[in-house]
């Protein structure tokens, strides 16, 4: 049965995404509008989810999550789902024996993957991801599409492709100014949001901070220009083999950044990869004769699986978005249980050595 309480907090939930929804929706076309699907979703599911977790916690990640995966569509449900599916395959790895070795090698085939997806089969990346790496790139959408063409098409020179009127020097040169513009740009609101995150639990290292900025900012440069001047350095004629070779080095540059930032960046890598092993998928002869609706079908099951098990410890998943589905910060309140666990087995073994 559903308290009353319950209730109280799923209408809260849907509201406030609503509100959210509303106020994003407006601020982006600057009159009132309402929210966009992505929103209305997030509120079905968070409302939904804030009911039926008091009651049954498996019910209200199952349910709220066949109600998020049905209303959102196709590019976030691809999105969504490649996440679930990384996360699970990370919460399985977390259950063996750790290895670095195995971590490396799983990284650079993942970013392997997607760059050769990216440069050679863009049409499996979804159209939303391929304009947000063609912007991060730094290179104009003209000698995008010449290198894309030569690379997959022809058996001229790579470097004509990229860069027809300059040297390889000074297009590197170019290429490192721009990225280190790009990254500066693209960095700051995301590390000065963390750094008041961060502040408000406890004293800002600025030192740190700033450190971490340049990290994120080298981070991005050595993942676009280490393929550049592989393309350049490596003296082979065949482009496949040529663009494997090189999208083996962005793997280094995220070594600069610290570990849990380079989970991040290795999560979102594997969810855009994953996409695109379903856009080959649809390739093949073998999988033309299966309907829309038996797809969706397939993934809303495969998708509700996955939050179910990854809802069971909420407390090591994203902690901000945690925090929006239930609506109070996960971690503490596990912490507090645990605590007063402790707390209650601490008097029991008090008492009867008391009565002793």
């Amino acid at each position: 049965m559903v308290s009353m309480e319950a209730t109280v907090a799923g209408i809260k939930g849907t509201a406030s995404c609503l509100a959210l929804g509303i106020a994003i929706a407006t601020i982006r076309s600057r009159q009132l509008k309402p929210p966009s699907e992505l929103f209305s979703a997030l509120a079905a599911c968070c409302g939904l989810f804030r009911t039926l977790e008091p009651t049954s916690k498996r019910t209200a990640a199952c349910l709220s999550s066949i109600a998020l995966f049905r209303l959102l569509n196709d590019k976030h449900k691809h999105i969504v789902l490649s996440y679930a599916l990384v996360e699970l395959a990370l919460q399985v790895y977390e259950r063996c024996p750790q290895s670095k070795v195995l971590e490396h090698a799983t990284s650079i085939a993942i970013a392997s993957r997607f760059i050769y997806a990216y440069l050679l089969r863009w049409e499996w990346v979804l159209p939303s991801q391929l304009k947000i790496v063609d912007k991060q790139a730094c290179l104009s959408p003209e000698i995008l599409a010449a290198a894309r063409a030569e690379l997959r098409y022809g058996n001229g020179s790579r470097c004509h492709a990229f860069h027809p009127n300059k040297s390889c020097a000074k297009f590197l040169r170019d290429e490192c100014f721009n990225h280190v513009q790009s990254g500066a740009k693209i960095f700051l609101p995301i590390h000065a949001i963390a750094a008041f995150f961060a502040w408000k639990n406890q004293r800002l290292d600025m030192s740190k901070q700033v450190v971490d900025y340049v990290k994120s900012i080298f981070c991005l440069l050595g993942s676009f220009v280490f393929p550049l001047v592989g393309s350049c350095m490596i003296p082979l004629q065949n482009h496949e083999q040529a663009i494997f070779l090189a999208s083996l080095t962005p793997n280094i540059a995220q070594l600069i950044e610290p570990p849990k930032r380079r989970l991040t960046i290795r999560k979102a890598i594997a969810s855009y990869s994953l996409i695109t092993v379903f856009y080959q998928l649809k390739e093949y002869k073998c999988f033309s004769t299966i309907t829309r609706h038996q797809v969706i079908t397939l993934a809303t099951i495969i998708y509700a699986t996955c939050m179910v098990y990854l809802l069971e410890h909420p407390e090591r998943q994203n902690r901000w978005l945690m925090y929006a589905l239930y609506g109070h910060d996960i971690r503490q309140a596990k912490n507090k249980k645990i605590s007063n666990q402790e707390y209650i087995v601490g008097n029991k073994e008090i008492i009867p050595s008391q009565s002793n």
